[in-house]
C-alpha cells in the first residue's frame, strides 16, 4: 500500500483543524485541561479473568497527573504560556502553522509490583491503567478536535523456569514537559512529513525499588514501558483521524543472572586488595531508556508508524548493578554478608578473575 495516500489525508485533517478554530482574534489559543489521581492494588494483569501465565500484582501504585491541551491555527492565534515552557522553546518549535499539544503541569507515577510466572515466556504484555478506559479531554472552540489520555504499561518477560520477586520504579515528569504536533509538511507534496516534538521528556527522573525474591538461582530478563499515549482524533461519526503519540517512559530492561567468585557488587577480585568474595551472588543489571512513537489512523488505511519523533537527546543508561545473596533461613534475598563470604587470599585473586570472565563468557 502507498504511504502517500495517508499523509495526503492528512493535508485536508490539517485544512480541517484550521477551519474548526474560530477565527475571532484571542490572546491565547483555546485550552483545556484534566488531571488523573488513581490508586490501585491487586491483580493487574490479566483482568479479563482468562488463565495466563504471568501474573501483575500492583502492591502500590499510583499515578497523580495534571495536564493541559492545546490547539492553534498559526494565524489567529498565540500559545499560551502553558505551551511556552522554558524546554518548549529551546525546542524551536514552529507555532506560525495548526498546531496541537499536550503540556505537563505534574507527573508522578509509582509502581511497585509483584510478578509471579510459571515459567512460559510472556512476548506482549499491555496493561491499560484507567479503569474507565482512556480520558476524553474537549478543547473550547475547536468543536472536530479531541484528545485523549491513556497511560499504560507495555512489557515481556524472557524466562524458562518459574519465578517470583518484586520490584518496582518511580517516574517523575518535570512541569512544562510538553507535546507538540505541527501539520507544516501534510501539503508538501515532494516531501510529505509530520513532525512531533517532545521538549522536557529527556529529563524525566526514575527511581528504582528494590529488588525481592524468594527464589535462589533466577535467571531471567524483563522489559517494562510506562506508556502516557496521547491522540488526537479530529472528525466525528464515521470518519475519523487520529494521530496518537506515545512516550516509553522509562523503558526499563532489567536482566537477572548468577554470578561466581564476585565480590559485594558482583566485580571480579583485585589482586592485592583483600575484598570478601562470594560464591554466588544474584546480579540486578538495569537499562533505562526513553523512546517517542508516532501514528496515525484512519479510514482506508491501517495504523502506520509515521517517523521517530525528536525526543530530544534520546536516553539509554546502564544503572549499577544491584548484587544480593540468597540466605536460606529467611528463604530471601539480601545483602551480602560478608560474614558468609568464601575468603580469597591476595595470591588466588587471579585465579578468581580468570574464573569470572569465563562465567561471563
Amino acid at each position: 500500500m502507498c504511504t502517500t495516500w495517508p499523509v495526503v489525508i492528512f493535508a485536508l485533517v490539517a485544512q480541517a483543524l484550521a477551519a474548526s478554530i474560530s477565527p475571532v482574534a484571542r490572546d491565547a489559543a483555546p485550552e483545556g485541561s484534566d488531571s488523573i489521581n488513581l490508586d490501585f492494588n491487586g491483580l493487574v494483569y490479566p483482568t479479563d479473568g482468562s488463565p495466563n501465565s504471568t501474573k501483575v500484582e500492583c502492591i502500590k501504585c499510583f499515578i497523580r497527573a495534571d495536564f493541559s491541551v492545546s490547539a492553534g491555527d498559526g494565524a489567529e492565534d498565540v500559545p499560551s504560556s502553558n505551551f511556552t515552557s522554558d524546554y518548549v522553546k529551546a525546542a524551536n518549535f514552529d507555532f506560525s502553522n495548526a498546531w496541537a499539544g499536550f503540556t505537563i503541569e505534574s507527573f508522578t507515577a509509582h509502581f511497585e509490583y509483584k510478578i509471579t510466572s510459571n515459567g512460559v515466556p510472556l512476548d506482549s504484555l499491555v496493561m491499560h491503567l484507567l479503569p474507565m478506559g482512556a480520558l476524553n479531554i474537549n478543547v473550547p472552540k475547536v468543536s472536530l478536535l479531541s484528545f485523549t489520555v491513556d497511560p499504560q504499561i507495555h512489557g515481556s518477560i524472557n524466562i524458562s523456569k518459574p519465578i517470583s520477586f518484586t520490584h518496582g520504579f518511580e517516574v517523575i515528569i518535570p512541569s512544562g514537559a510538553t507535546i507538540l504536533v505541527s501539520t507544516a509538511g501534510f501539503d508538501d507534496i515532494s516531501d510529505p512529513h509530520f513532525t512531533a516534538l517532545a521538549p522536557g521528556f529527556n529529563e524525566t527522573s526514575l527511581t528504582l525499588m528494590d529488588f525481592g525474591s524468594t527464589f535462589d538461582d533466577l535467571g531471567f530478563a524483563y522489559e517494562f514501558s510506562l506508556r502516557p499515549t496521547f491522540g488526537l482524533t479530529l472528525g466525528k461519526f464515521l470518519v475519523k483521524f487520529t494521530a496518537a503519540v506515545y512516550a516509553d517512559l522509562p523503558k526499563l530492561d532489567i536482566a537477572v543472572e548468577q554470578v561466581q567468585g564476585v565480590t559485594s557488587n558482583c566485580a571480579a577480585p583485585i589482586n592485592g586488595k583483600k575484598d570478601a568474595v562470594f560464591d554466588k551472588l544474584t546480579k540486578i543489571s538495569a537499562t533505562v531508556g526513553r523512546e517517542l512513537g508516532l501514528t496515525l489512523s484512519g479510514p482506508g488505511f491501517a495504523d502506520i508508524d509515521v517517523a521517530a519523533a525528536d525526543l530530544k537527546d534520546p536516553v539509554s543508561l546502564d544503572e549499577p548493578p544491584t548484587c544480593l545473596q540468597y540466605d536460606a533461613k529467611q528463604n530471601l534475598l539480601v545483602k551480602p554478608k560478608s560474614n558468609a563470604a568464601v575468603s580469597i587470599h591476595a595470591q588466588f585473586a587471579i585465579v578468581s578473575l580468570t574464573a569470572f570472565v569465563f562465567f561471563a563468557l
